[in-house]
């Protein structure tokens, strides 16, 4: 909380700014922010937004102690309403769960928002169809699980005769050696790409755009409350996807805001039933998705979001 105080202090914010925008705010970063406020003054103190997107007072791997983590939330909630009235400040969240959570650490309405996703529409863009179903798995694996259990999926979905590969983008550094046996499982795969990870944007959103299938190996407890960027760029380019259970992005799918498949189980059979529903029945999946992008992309997206921000800023300076 302390670096955050001295490093606003030494970025030259202009303290005279109407608003401060926090794009995703933790704990810490709440009272870091309060604590610098404090210091400038009452009559200078601007109307301050706050956007969650992670979960981290709700229970999980990463989570040493959760009510620990919550009554951090409480104090930095003190911190900053003994410094900027609640009337001055906007909370919100793309997630409905982060939104209940909040709202009664805060003890004022948190707003449910768009999720504030940038996705090229890549329009006259045409793609050439697959042989065989092209299955994403994207997103750096760096320090997590996430990829522990794909050489044992492909090699479940190879087993099965499924017509499918898979184009798996790969870390940014490796601190475990079980992650390296990994990547190099992957790479001995006839049915797995594996990418370089340092991919700019119209690299990585080429290789999406690419995808008949998105797959999204979360944990569940990690991702119960916590949204998925991925899970937001599928469903803008109309991919179905295959996605873990009792978490934001199984609820998605669950109300047809994503076409997909919740796997039942994380194991690799669990994975490869769920790609293999999807490919029994991919036209009428496809045809789902592409109604699911319609709807995001009226509904979602930065500019959605910003319009919602910009409204509700409006509002409460206006109060």
């Amino acid at each position: 909380r302390d670096k955050l105080v001295t490093g606003v202090q030494t970025c030259a914010l202009p303290i005279s700014c109407d608003v401060l925008f926090l794009h995703s705010a933790r704990a810490s970063e709440i009272w870091g922010t309060a604590e610098w406020l404090s210091r400038q003054g009452a009559g200078r103190r601007p109307l301050v937004a706050i956007n969650f997107m992670n979960a981290d007072f709700t229970v999980g791997p990463h989570i040493v102690d959760p009510e620990s983590s919550r009554d951090a939330y409480l104090n930095a909630f003190d911190k900053l309403f003994s410094v900027v009235p609640r009337e001055r400040t906007c909370l919100s969240s793309s997630s409905a769960e982060i939104v209940a959570a909040m709202t009664e650490l805060a003890g004022m309405p948190v707003n449910l928002y768009p999720m504030p996703k940038f996705v090229p529409k890549l329009d006259g863009v045409s793609r050439p169809p697959n042989a065989v179903a092209l299955v994403g798995v994207l997103g750096p694996f760096n320090g997590d699980d996430r990829a522990v259990l794909i050489p044992d999926v492909a090699r479940a979905t190879a087993g099965r005769d499924l017509a499918c590969r898979f184009l798996v983008q790969g870390p940014t550094h490796l601190v475990r050696r079980d992650l390296v046996d990994v990547y190099t499982a992957l790479r001995s795969l006839p049915n797995v790409e594996l990418t370089r990870t340092e991919m700019d944007f119209d690299a990585y959103f080429s290789a999406m755009f690419a995808c008949d299938i998105v797959l999204i190996n979360y944990d569940s407890l990690q991702y119960a409350a916590m949204t998925s960027g991925i899970l937001s760029e599928a469903v803008a380019f109309g991919i179905p996807v295959v996605v873990p259970p009792n978490t934001w992005m199984s609820r998605q799918v669950a109300a047809g805001e994503a076409a997909g498949v919740i796997f039942a189980a994380r194991t690799p059979s669990g994975i490869a039933d769920a790609i293999a529903r999807v490919l029994d029945d991919f036209d009428t999946f496809k045809a789902a998705a592409s109604r699911c992008a319609t709807h995001w992309r009226k509904t979602n997206g930065l500019g959605v979001f910003l319009d919602r921000l910009l409204a509700d800023i409006a509002k409460a300076q206006r109060s």
